[in-house]
């Protein structure tokens, strides 16, 4: 959704036999990603303040689609 005052938070993509598929980091109000979980693992690196007297945040929205 958003972040504020934040480096890192990078997305990294892995084949479920452990290969690196990718890493992107989301940086702009409304960047999105679309992932098959049943298909690759995902993580997200930790974040750290990039002034640490200021407030940070890096706001994200997990939707889950399940077939019935």
């Amino acid at each position: 959704i958003r972040r504020r005052n934040i480096a890192s938070g990078t997305t990294t993509i892995h084949a479920p036999d452990g290969r690196d598929l990718g890493s992107f980091t989301l940086t702009e109000p409304g960047d999105a990603t679309l992932l098959d979980d049943r298909r690759v693992f995902h993580g997200v690196t930790p974040v750290t303040p990039l002034d640490p007297s200021l407030a940070a945040c890096r706001d994200v929205l997990v939707v889950t689609f399940r077939a019935l």
